[in-house]
């Protein structure tokens, strides 16, 4: 996750949350937390890996 995540440092509950995304066997996950939380930091990096690893 830190190697997609760009410019941005994440913290272990963003890698976590990112982790649990990846892993889930469910089509929905939420990722909930107060504004400036690094929501959309985490959603980003999800999407980079998935594109690194699938191709698209």
């Amino acid at each position: 996750m830190r190697q997609v995540a760009g410019t941005h440092d994440l913290n272990a509950e963003q890698i976590a949350a990112g982790t649990l995304a990846l892993a889930s066997k469910d089509r929905t996950v939420v990722i909930q937390g107060v504004a400036g939380a690094g929501k959309t930091t985490i959603i980003s990096a999800i999407a980079a890996w998935r594109i690194r690893r699938e191709g698209r």
